[in-house]
């Protein structure tokens, strides 16, 4: 760990930018700015769930630090992060300290993380959003490096992020569209897009107002969405979609579960084969949906298995659940070698 100031702050920039997680609001000096985001941007849990905070609210923390360094009236201060010593908040901040250098500085996620290496006590994991108890640990470094492989790759660019869109379309009252490979539009170039089940009347199971097929009709036209891909059991009549000129193809498996072989073949063979996107949906959009789509990145893209269930998650929070995420891990090197097989096949 890098030497800190006497206060315990984790250095992040030499003498410029700290880290420190305290007890109570620390007092402004002369010498220190002090900031903290713990009330501003919080992850809504779906249980157990308490993070990594959403693409929005990454995009704007380090947008939020990268303006105060460049602010003149705080050019002869120390910025200082700080967050409460809760153990759902601590794993939180230092994460988005850590994707703020990756975006914003160029840092690798290794570099990025290592002031955070030694911290006592140990940033609890990040979890499942399943009600029971979570077997696998989501590490801050794992989200971390999922979202710089979505950089390196081009999925996602500070630059160009459209956070009002995301914010839009993340709302459930907005149809709960995000877009697991996020830039604005598209970053895996138009190909996949992630989104709830729609409800055959407009009302969900808990009685709210809910997106129809013919609500989500529009919006699939302007994103080039050829076919939706269905996972979980029918709760609407598919001519509502293929009247209206996009195809639909059920691939159902249970909820939680991981996807037999022949779903995972028939999955990657029309993903494969279809030149525009795909609008795939489970029930919530989230489990089931992100597992094929992240073999499919594996596949295509040698995106790593925790990084990817991290990054997902970041796109879309709550994706992967229960045995899922170890699977998508064993499934990480059959995937790449079966990817670079077909391209050397086909001289690519």
């Amino acid at each position: 760990m890098r030497k800190t100031t006497p206060e315990g702050y984790i250095e992040i920039l030499p003498n410029r930018l700290y880290w420190t997680a305290v007890n109570s609001t620390p007092r402004p000096t002369s010498q220190y700015h002090f900031f903290c985001i713990d009330q501003d941007l919080v992850y809504e849990p779906f249980n157990q769930d308490f993070g990594p905070l959403n693409l929005s609210c990454t995009y704007k923390f380090a947008r939020l630090v990268n303006k105060l360094l460049d602010d003149p009236s705080l050019s002869k201060k120390k910025l200082v992060h700080y967050c409460s010593l809760s153990e759902k908040k601590r794993p939180n901040a230092a994460y988005l300290m850590c994707c703020f250098q990756v975006m914003y500085l160029n840092n690798p996620a290794e570099l990025a993380y290592r002031p955070f290496e030694n911290i006592r006590p140990q940033f609890q994991p990040f979890r499942d959003a399943t009600a029971g108890m979570c077997n696998y640990a989501c590490t801050v470094l794992d989200c971390v490096k999922g979202l710089e492989y979505a950089m390196k790759i081009n999925w996602f660019n500070p630059e160009t992020f459209n956070v009002q869109a995301y914010d839009y379309y993340e709302k459930v009252d907005n149809g709960d569209i995000s877009w697991t490979f996020l830039h604005f539009t598209w970053v895996i170039p138009e190909k996949f897009l992630a989104f709830s089940g729609p409800s055959g009347n407009g009302i969900d199971t808990y009685g709210y107002p809910a997106f129809t097929p013919e609500d989500y009709v529009p919006i699939f036209r302007n994103a080039n969405v050829s076919t939706v891909v269905r996972l979980n059991k029918d709760q609407y009549d598919a001519a509502r979609f293929t009247m209206n000129g996009i195809k639909h193809v059920d691939m159902f498996f249970p909820d939680g579960s991981c996807p037999p072989r022949d779903i995972v073949n028939r999955f990657l063979r029309l993903a494969e084969s279809e030149p525009a996107a795909l609008a795939v949906h489970c029930k919530a959009g989230l489990g089931r949906t992100g597992t094929l789509i992240g073999l499919y990145a594996q596949k295509h893209y040698k995106f790593p298995g925790r990084a990817y269930i991290g990054w997902n998650r970041i796109a879309r929070p709550g994706a992967i659940l229960g045995p899922q995420q170890q699977y998508l891990c064993d499934m990480e090197r059959e995937m790449i070698a079966l990817g670079e097989q077909e391209r050397a096949t086909k001289g690519l």
